[in-house]
């Protein structure tokens, strides 16, 4: 009679750290590129935020011309997109989680409530041109990353008035212009 062979304890011991060594490597691979697809979608979603906002411009005479929100034709808030371009409201929640526990959802922001800041968004307009920062995400930091803290770097994406995408991981406060038009 023949008798099996079986592994040895050594053998299967070496198969398991194989299998454990290369879930290592995988999965914060995996991980990343989940995290980039998030942006990507993102990114997406405010494009068709940014074509909503031009075409609401036309429909209500937006001159063009670099001044303040209302004299360009911007829609004062995004409702009005809801309302008048029937964008879906699922357009303007961003997929990655929310940085702070109160909010359910993440949103996308608007940069040109600049007044808030103590800016004016004519003066930054006509100071930067198509190059003025419109749509804002800032939602794909890590939950440990204080987002006005200017010592920590910040992963943040936005469509600028000229209708060009960037997205950016580095110092500084997001919620001021010269972080978004800054080298």
């Amino acid at each position: 009679m023949r008798r099996l062979r079986g592994l040895t304890i050594t053998e299967l011991l070496i198969a398991v750290a194989i299998i454990v060594i290369i879930a290592a490597v995988v999965f914060p691979i995996v991980r990343e590129s989940k995290e980039r697809a998030k942006l990507s979608a993102c990114g997406s979603k405010m494009m068709q935020i940014f074509h909503a906002i031009e075409l609401y411009r036309h429909n209500y005479d937006g001159d063009g011309k670099y001044d303040e929100p209302e004299i360009m034709g911007l829609p004062p808030t995004f409702n009005e997109l809801i309302d008048d371009q029937k964008v879906p409201l699922e357009t303007f929640v961003c997929l990655a989680p929310p940085n702070d526990e109160k909010s359910k959802h993440s949103v996308f922001t608007r940069m040109f409530l600049t007044k808030q800041q103590g800016g004016n968004w004519g003066d930054y307009c006509r100071k930067y041109l198509d190059d003025s920062i419109l749509i804002v995400d800032k939602n794909h930091n890590p939950p440990s990353v204080n987002r006005e803290s200017p010592v920590q770097k910040h992963w943040a994406e936005g469509v600028y008035l000229g209708g060009n995408l960037k997205a950016f991981y580095k110092f500084g406060d997001q919620g001021t212009s010269e972080w978004w038009n800054s080298d």
